[in-house]
């Protein structure tokens, strides 16, 4: 007959938890409120909010009349907690006058750098 090792149940959610808290770190989930995909990746290198634009990875793009922006602790912040430098992902529309606009910011955490995809091309 073989003898089982038992753990004490104090170590056994030890184990639990730091398991639970590496497998999540891992995959580096976001909020659900985040898509899979994006339309556009990149750091933002320049913003000015009295003439609507943002530049992100390079490239200039104006801004929707209403921007959703999301942050991973808020579905509701603002185009003011936007920074210079922050990581983010971007949703275009076409408003009335033909003119591709950025309509939704998602910004990704400062500690997720390598885990970002690849960015799309910008046509």
């Amino acid at each position: 007959m073989v003898k089982q090792k038992r753990h004490p149940p104090l170590m056994m959610a030890l184990i639990f938890t730091v398991a639970l808290f590496t497998t999540a770190a891992r995959a580096g989930s976001l909020p659900d409120y985040y898509p899979e995909t994006f339309q556009w990746l990149g750091t933002i290198n320049e913003l000015d909010l009295g003439k609507r634009v943002i530049v992100v990875r390079d490239a200039f793009f104006t801004l929707a009349d209403e921007v959703k922006v999301y942050t991973p602790r808020s579905r509701y912040a603002t185009l003011q907690s936007l920074r210079p430098g922050m990581r983010v992902g971007c949703r275009f529309e076409t408003n009335d006058q033909g003119s591709k606009v950025i309509s939704a910011i998602w910004v990704f955490p400062s500690n997720r750098r390598g885990m970002l995809p690849p960015p799309p091309s910008h046509h």
